[in-house]
């Protein structure tokens, strides 16, 4: 989600979202949601990570039921534990009812689903009925008549009562035809504090605590909350929580926790809204007790340790340190919060906010807690994000604790989303008046730290996995393990964002909420919805119809929202609507009515409010069959999903550095004359850019029909640029197109191309090196390898010595086949563009093993819905996809009597409780799994999937088989054989035991700080060898020294010339040579004549007066 913030000061902003209860819009630092709340925002698919306000904004979350597919099964609306047989339908059937027949019913029903969550829905013909005054008056009496006698179940009929006062006050707030008149205010008053009195008020059931939450909730209101009664039970609350820990009597029913800790944490809601209510801080004024259960409230480190309500403890210092901007208070919390300070690490959250009211509003001197707000400030910003990146020439800055290879992935998946979405906008001029030429992102490095920090610092809420706030152009968002804490990945993330900044720079003129085209939701759907379309952004291949998207529609078959439906959906509407079928609206439209796209680009950007409602209106009838036609295909499979990837290569491995070099490959590979070559950017990456003039392929009549001609003839160009295997900058390119003319009959374009450059640090030469996979395997084993060789290459030569290929020797990733056990050596030569050459050999490299003659039970499955990612053990890595049955026997791995390997099994989904994980080995190699100690796996529930593997002192020795199953629902899925009809995998894979540890000499590598530098300068070598090297012995043409044994030297070089590397590295189990030609090149520098220059303090004089001159001469002159 996009959205904007009206003040953009740190700790200033207010929150657009709406908490659990009406009044106030929810302002800075707001209390935490509890965790069952904030999980809404947690299961699969768009919606639930992309920032967005509550749903219903009233405390009621609208839960959905998501299958297994989803990456995660959240509970049903968690206080609706009692269905009832029948209750009245709609808000017309409850706008028909008599004030009395009003009561009678809420006291009747207690579904919140089915009768009561209606109501938040305002319906302007019956809403204003239900919640007339005279209603609110007679349900308040109600009420108070039944508040002592109240037996803390839904049979006494206070539940229904409460949620429809809780509703009540939530429509006083926003609609000005709901009003509670000081008689209704009255008797909601009394019986509020009544019911403080209630003996069942506390009791520990799912119905007491449903009560207890809408109760909590109601007394939050101006008039109520400053009651003693009142104050008295918030303060009972916290009492119970911390001190008394009720809780403890169910700390073993989840559910029940769940709900205790989201119902426990509502008085915070009313400590916060008490801030702005002159009553309520008069009533607390010298109430030592009320501040010191909420001071202990946030010490508690048993709280703290607890999973379901540490998050409280945030919440208690977060109000107790509010409290401090309150003159009449700071003398009663003063010194809690000063204590508080002491129980939490320097630049703990909790810490700084002690450490904030204690220098804005306390006297820090005398607790020694004075600090800087600058200084301090720019600490923890500092601790938060050590690494800031800065691409497009300062046009995308990114604050993190990411490595650059992970922020690298973001930059490449923006340019693919950028250039597709520049495609089908056909331009690339922003919006009339737009400045966000700078887009920033704020990448925290976990969820927690998000949790913790992202509100201190910059007052947004964090119930969400990432939020563009237009008003600032930033994007924050968190580091995440997919499968763990999140099942949409940080790329995913960013890909959806991404979209909402290029939304509001070059699609939508205004900011964000602020200007007509926002106004009645009318853009929820179609920001989202789009935001998803361009998420699945590729280079070559258009955009991709997102995966999570498909499983939505799949599991929900055949019943879809209608398209009008899609149209209103917005971020109160209880669903993700906007998301998952507003993405399917516009690939719809992009697959099958690509002129509505433009259609829909030209209205926003003109800001033709009219037109776009127009189209909508008419779309809403007109497009429904064919709308329904798609979401049938995408049920059915014939439109696949796809999960966002960005392959990428970092720009010292890439092929060509230079502009002509650009120009001249580009010319030959696509005949495209002349086209005008230049720098997209050079800063941190640096990139080309390619602009010239591309064709139709016949006439065409429509912009729709020119633009998928000038989409077709662009991919063409970019596919001919990937032609050449080794120009590997030209795979990495992305293009788009602006100025479409089809005037002329034939369309033409101008197209832009970009792509990335090689580090011009980084030498020419080639420098070969290769993988292959496996490296262990058994005889008749196929080995595949890759070229990992870096420089401006022309051509590979490739030798396997005992192996046959049927894919040649010159390829990038020929496979080689071993037909006998032996350990063979591969040699790669690769040959540069410039006439010199590299080869690398590696000795020894692959290893084969005879293979096992035992056939095995057979096992399979039958869904894809969930499935094993990778496997590893010893020198088994494998990653693979989903098989009914994979056979990866292939892969080896070699095990010792007596010694311990660690085996790891991966799933894609590792989060889900029902996941069952076993893996087998054939000790006796008996060809069968069942034989006591052959279970090597076993695993009935969530992740991690790890076991120690030894094996036994009895088992034979040789080659045998292991075993991987996983399936879901049941643990005896966990056996070795037999069809499982459900979802899981089954992979087969070898296993060498031999009575003693194999020796590992090292294998060499190294790499070098530059390899391009003037006399005079040094290079840092570092070494990359694998297998543990003891020691190192370098040899250095040309460098000073000319050999090291340093592990990793630093050499000068002080004459120019053109110089090879060689590292021999040793262990106990022998050694390995890596030399490199031509690694270093070494050039004069390039001298530098003076540049004369002057300056003088005066120009104009009067005879006899002086003058005095200033060189200003430039390069270092030595005379003058």
């Amino acid at each position: 989600m996009k959205t904007r913030l009206p003040f953009p000061g740190l700790r200033e902003a207010l929150l657009w979202a709406v908490l659990s209860f009406p009044g106030l819009l929810v302002a800075q630092n707001r209390p935490q949601l509890a965790p069952e709340e904030q999980a809404h925002y947690h299961h699969d698919g768009c919606g639930r990570e992309h920032g967005h306000p509550r749903l219903d904004g009233f405390g009621k979350e609208l839960l959905q039921s998501v299958g297994p597919l989803e990456g995660h099964i959240p509970a049903v609306q968690r206080f609706a534990a009692r269905t009832s047989a029948t209750c009245t339908s709609g808000n017309a059937g409850w706008a028909s009812l008599s004030s009395s027949a009003l009561v009678a019913e809420l006291k009747s029903v207690d579904d919140y689903q089915a009768c009561f969550a209606v109501w938040y829905s305002w319906d302007a013909s019956y809403s204003p009925s239900i919640f007339s005054t005279a209603n609110i008056t007679a349900v308040a009496q109600e009420m108070y008549n039944i508040s002592i006698a109240s037996d803390g179940t839904f049979n006494g009929g206070m539940y229904g009562l409460v949620t429809y006062l809780h509703a009540a006050v939530y429509h006083e707030f926003y609609q000005p035809v709901v009003t509670l008149d000081a008689n209704a205010q009255y008797w909601l008053r009394i019986a509020c504090e009544s019911f403080a009195n209630n003996s069942h008020l506390w009791d520990l059931t799912s119905e007491a605590i449903a009560i207890l939450d809408e109760y909590l909730i109601i007394i939050d209101y101006d008039g109520i909350r400053s009651r003693p009664a009142i104050i008295n039970v918030i303060e009972s609350a916290l009492d119970r929580l911390t001190n008394q820990q009720t809780w403890s009597a169910i700390q073993n029913d989840q559910q029940l926790m769940q709900d205790y800790a989201r119902t426990y944490n509502r008085p915070f809601f009313a400590i916060f809204r008490g801030n702005q209510d002159a009553d309520f801080k008069e009533a607390l004024n010298g109430d030592s007790s009320f501040w010191t259960v909420l001071q202990q409230t946030g010490v508690s480190t048993t709280l703290r340790n607890n999973g379901n309500l540490s998050f409280m403890t945030d919440n208690a210092i977060l109000e107790l340190t509010r409290m401090a901007n309150e003159p009449t208070l700071i003398d009663d919390i003063e010194s809690l919060i000063a204590a508080a300070a002491g129980q939490f690490a320097r630049l703990d959250v909790n810490w700084l906010r002690c450490v904030e009211a204690i220098n804005d509003y306390g006297n820090c001197a005398s607790y020694g807690l004075c600090e800087d707000p600058e200084a301090l400030e720019a600490e923890l910003k500092a601790f938060l994000f050590p690494n800031q990146y800065s691409f497009d020439d300062g046009l995308m800055q990114i604050s993190t604790p990411l490595a650059e290879d992970e922020v690298q992935e973001l930059y490449h998946a923006a340019k693919q989303v950028q250039n597709q979405f520049f495609r089908l906008l056909q331009t690339d001029e922003p919006v009339m008046g737009d400045v966000n030429d700078t887009l920033n992102m704020i990448v925290f490095g976990s969820k927690s730290q998000y949790d913790a920090y992202a509100n201190y610092l910059y007052g947004i809420s964090t119930n969400n996995g990432g939020i563009y706030i237009e008003r600032w152009s930033t994007f924050f968002t968190w580091d995440r393990t997919v499968g763990v804490e999140s099942s949409l990945s940080l790329e995913s993330l960013f890909r959806h964002e991404y979209v909402h900044y290029l939304q509001g720079r070059y699609l939508i003129p205004g900011y964000w909420g602020e200007t007509t085209m926002y106004q009645n939701s009318r853009m929820v759907w179609y920001e989202e919805g789009m935001a998803e379309l361009f998420a699945g952004s590729t280079d070559t291949d258009g955009v991709n119809l997102l995966a999570s998207n498909v499983n939505t529609v799949t599991n929900a078959a055949p019943n879809w929202p209608t398209l009008s439906t899609v149209f209103n959906s917005n971020y109160s509407s209880g669903n993700f609507n906007h998301y998952y079928y507003g993405n399917m609206a516009w690939y719809h439209w992009y697959q099958n009515d690509f002129g509505q796209l433009k259609t829909f680009f030209d209205l926003t950007r003109a800001d033709d409010v009219t037109g776009f409602d127009n189209l909508v209106n008419n779309l809403r009838t007109s497009g429904t069959s064919s709308f329904n036609t798609f979401l049938s295909k995408v049920s059915n499979g014939e439109v696949p999903g796809w999960e966002p990837t960005t392959e990428w290569k970092a720009d010292d491995q890439l092929a060509v550095a230079d502009l002509a070099g650009v120009e001249n490959e580009f010319t030959a590979l696509t005949g495209i004359t002349p086209a005008s070559v230049g720098f997209e950017t050079q800063s941190l990456n640096r990139r080309f850019q390619i602009t010239g003039t591309v064709s139709g392929s016949q006439a065409a009549g429509n912009n729709t029909d020119a633009a998928q001609q000038i989409n077709e003839a662009l991919d063409n160009i970019l596919t001919d640029m990937r032609s050449n295997p080794f120009l590997s900058n030209f795979d990495y390119s992305v293009g788009y197109f602006t100025d479409l003319d089809y005037s002329g009959a034939v369309p033409t374009a101008t197209f832009v191309i970009s792509g990335p450059l090689r580090d011009p640090n980084v030498s020419a030469s080639p420098v070969a090196d290769f993988t292959g996979a496996p490296t262990v395997t058994v005889a008749g084993g196929t080995v595949q390898f890759q070229n990992t060789s870096t420089g401006y290459l022309s051509g590979l030569s490739w030798s396997f010595p005992g192996a046959t290929s049927t894919t040649g020797t010159t390829g990038q990733t020929p496979t080689a086949t071993y037909a006998n056990p032996g350990t063979y050596s591969v040699s790669l030569t690769a040959n540069g563009a410039e006439g010199s050459s590299d080869t690398e050999t590696k000795n020894g490299y692959i290893e084969v093993y005879p293979v096992s003659t035992q056939n095995y039970c057979a096992a399979s499955a039958d869904l894809d819905y969930n499935y094993v990612s990778r496997v590893q053990l010893g020198t088994i890595n494998n990653t693979s996809g989903w098989d009914s049955y994979g056979d990866y026997r292939n892969s080896l791995a070699v095990l010792s009597l007596g010694n311990a390997e660690t085996l790891t099994v991966n799933l894609d989904v590792e989060s889900w409780e029902y996941n069952a994980v076993g893996a087998w080995i054939d000790w006796n190699q008996d060809g069968d799994f069942e034989d006591a100690g052959e279970e090597v796996l076993r695993v009935y529930g969530a992740g991690p999937y790890v076991a120690s593997i030894t094996p036994p002192a009895g088992a034979t020795l040789g080659t045998t088989a292991m075993r991987i199953r996983i399936g879901y629902g049941s643990e005896d899925k966990i056996t070795p054989c037999g069809v499982d009809t459900y979802m899981g995998d089954v992979e087969d894979y070898s296993i060498r035991v031999n009575d003693q540890a194999q020796p590992t000499p090292p294998v060499a590598n190294f790499t070098a700080s530059t390899t391009s530098i003037l006399t005079g300068e040094s290079i840092n070598f570092t070494d990359l060898t694998s297998n543990s090297p003891t020691s190192w012995s370098w040899t250095f043409a040309g460098g000073s020294p000319a050999s090291s044994s340093a592990q990793n030297p630093t050499i000068a070089y002080n004459s120019a010339g053109t110089y090879e590397v060689s590292l021999t590295a040793t262990n106990a189990d022998g050694s390995d040579t890596k030399t490199v030609s031509s690694y270093i090149t070494v050039s004069d520098p390039v001298p530098t004549p003076p540049i004369a220059n002057f300056t003088a303090n005066a120009t104009s004089i009067l005879t006899g007066e002086s003058v005095t001159f200033s060189d200003l001469s430039t390069n270092s002159p030595t005379g003058w």
